[in-house]
């Protein structure tokens, strides 16, 4: 065999392109999975005077190879929140061996213009994909310390920071497993950015619920309330997930929603035994929502 031949048999292996005339090589297989992205943000950017910020994000990708970002998707708007939950996931094909660079732009969206570029910005993250899916499973804990023992809670020990001085109020339990969210500081302006990636269930079953109300709390002073719903899945961290989120229905204690048509790999993963949070509010146009209620069930009862 000569030495051009050699090397054409070490490409068809390889599942390169052959030579022109010769026949194809076997295709390459890439280890790839689609997973989906959960995306919220705490303190950003008041641009509007009299109410606050409309924030939507945009996802964009970047390719092994390729010189430039794409858009993926975008979550909905939510209006007046400087600490949104976006309820929209974004999809993506998870490619093991490449490194796909993420950039999430976050913008004030205050017109019925689609361009970005006609929006106030509010900040931009870059990342890997990896980064935020090498948080899945993540068991890491704490290193506790108890820098002032004169502190109110002399028997609750609290996190080592950066800064020693500064201390959490709220500090997690010890020994407790870090959060698997990536968050990140938002360039450009102001807060974090919290992102959390999880493998798409192959579950195809689409799930029906009518849900209504009866006698709920009475929340605004001058009417009744404005209740809506959001439903939480319950991930593989036992970390809930806003999932889906029901209409509001104007000035009613004993509200009847529309059907909820949704697929159950969006509440559950598939799994009708796993939870499922349900959270009601008091619609205000401010978006200082009031918290009515909550519970947990799942697909079994």
């Amino acid at each position: 065999m000569s030495k051009r031949q050699l090397n054409n048999e070490k490409r068809m292996q390889a599942g390169g392109m052959p030579p022109m005339g010769g026949p194809p090589g076997p295709p390459q297989m890439v280890p790839m999975s689609k997973v989906e992205i959960s995306i919220s943000a705490k303190g950003l950017k008041d641009k509007d005077a009299f109410s606050k910020s409309d924030p939507l994000c945009i996802v964009y990708v970047k390719e092994m190879g390729q010189d430039r970002f794409q858009e993926v998707g975008r979550t909905e708007m939510i209006k007046d929140s400087l600490n949104p939950q976006w309820v929209r996931k974004i999809e993506l094909d998870y490619r093991f061996e490449e490194r796909q660079v993420l950039r999430f732009a976050i913008y004030d969206w205050d017109n019925k213009s689609s361009k970005p570029d006609d929006q106030d910005k509010l900040g931009t993250v870059e990342c890997s994909l990896g980064e935020i899916m090498g948080r899945q499973g993540s068991q890491c804990t704490y290193v506790w310390v108890c820098p002032n023992p004169t502190l109110p809670y002399p028997t609750l020990p609290y996190p080592t920071l950066k800064n020693p001085n500064k201390l959490d109020p709220n500090p997690p339990l010890p020994n407790s497993p870090v959060p698997p969210q990536l968050s990140k500081t938002i360039q450009g302006g102001t807060g974090v950015l919290t992102m959390e990636g999880d493998e798409v269930s192959s579950s195809k079953e689409v799930v029906t619920m009518e849900l209504t109300g009866t006698d709920l709390d009475k929340k605004d002073f001058l009417g009744k309330s404005d209740p809506f719903l959001i439903f939480y899945r319950c991930n593989d961290s036992s970390q809930y997930l806003a999932a889906h989120k029901t209409e509001v229905i104007k000035k009613t204690l004993n509200p009847v929603w529309k059907p909820i048509i949704v697929p159950s790999r969006t509440l559950c993963s598939g799994d009708h035994g796993r939870s499922i949070k349900i959270e009601c509010y008091d619609w205000d146009s401010d978006g200082s929502h009031d918290l009515i209620g909550e519970c947990y069930t799942n697909l079994e009862r």
